[in-house]
């Protein structure tokens, strides 16, 4: 994004650099364009209902060019009814699994992913990060477009996007990738605050306007509602942010700090023992191997616990901090919420 509207001004050793990296993109988004093109005729063509969800529909939908919206994954919500012929289909056109092993578990939120000409797709279920949402419930939100697929709503977008940088303690997505998708959303797609409040408390979300609010000047004037200017979420969320560097950079360290110890928090840290290819995959290992699954779960266990008895024992301050504001935000984001439930 920045080559493409600064190019012409750019002195001309960052004009070769950051050419060559916007040259690579779009050659990326092409071959990505083409792939979702035959995809979609395919899917269509056996009557299978589906809606892109994240990078994939944003990226070709409201952004002006699609090399501007990198993404890993590709993301594609199935209807119930049709998901399981979704990925019989998609297996015998060509996606593989990662490897030798298969997996029938759902997940939380979708299927295990599979692999075509260097691309990722996960098959959905549902939307990730959002609670209280059945998927019958989420189809009856969602809206067909004129080429015979399926939309979210914008405000389900957004409440998505909000959900999706909110996961995993505020720091799943960074603001320099969060604040692009919102802003191209809010300005091709007119929301209504109201109804986005409501599904922020009925599931369980961060509020969207006071989670945007903490950059107003990144918007243009009038495109959040007035009540995202609030100072002291804005505070928060900026001391949050610079908090997250003094956070421990062990995977394990962050793992074990992330809340309070609870039946739910042990069954969280041990499930994937439970699930060898998630495993496996864990360590990108591709085949099947009771030997090497066995390895993986020793190392991993050994990691877990070595960082147990550090939280128990020696917390890491950096983590006491940051969680301490995280619980400061939610706090107040809860406040909020209660107030407006109130004058409802």
């Amino acid at each position: 994004m920045f080559y493409r509207r600064l190019y012409k001004e750019l002195p001309e050793p960052y004009t070769q650099e950051f050419g060559r990296q916007y040259r690579t993109a779009s050659a990326r988004a092409m071959q990505e364009q083409a792939e979702r093109k035959r995809l979609f005729e395919l899917l269509l063509k056996e009557n299978i209902r589906f809606a892109p969800i994240k990078g994939l529909d944003l990226a070709f939908r409201i952004y002006p060019d699609p090399a501007l919206r990198p993404h890993v994954d590709w993301d594609i919500l199935f209807h119930p009814d049709d998901i399981q012929r979704a990925r019989t289909l998609l297996e015998a056109n060509g996606w593989n699994h990662y490897g030798q092993y298969r997996d029938s578990s759902p997940g939380e939120h979708h299927f295990e992913p599979l692999y075509r000409h260097g691309l990722a797709l996960e098959p959905h279920w549902t939307l990730p990060n959002v609670s209280n949402l059945t998927p019958q419930q989420l189809w009856e939100n969602l809206k067909e477009t004129g080429s015979g697929f399926y939309q979210l709503p914008p405000e389900w977008n957004l409440l998505l996007l909000i959900a999706h940088a909110t996961n995993s303690d505020f720091r799943h997505v960074p603001s320099w990738k969060l604040l692009p998708d919102v802003g191209f959303l809010l300005q091709k797609e007119t929301v209504g605050w109201e109804k986005i409040r409501e599904l922020a408390m009925r599931h369980d979300v961060f509020s969207p306007d006071l989670f945007l609010g903490a950059w107003m000047e990144f918007f243009p004037a009038g495109m959040l509602p007035p009540e995202a200017d609030d100072p002291e979420a804005a505070a928060l969320i900026h001391a949050l942010s610079g908090a997250a560097h003094g956070l421990a950079g062990d995977p394990y360290e962050r793992l074990m700090n992330k809340e309070k110890i609870s039946a739910a928090w042990f069954k969280e840290r041990l499930n994937i023992y439970l699930h060898p290819y998630r495993m496996l995959r864990k360590y990108e290992i591709r085949k099947n191997s009771i030997p090497l699954f066995l390895w993986c779960a020793i190392k991993d266990f050994c990691g877990k616990t070595a960082a147990f008895f550090r939280f128990l024992f020696r917390k890491d301050p950096g983590s006491r901090s940051y969680y301490d504001l995280l619980d400061n935000l939610h706090a107040l984001d809860r406040k909020r919420k209660n107030t407006r439930r109130k004058k409802v």
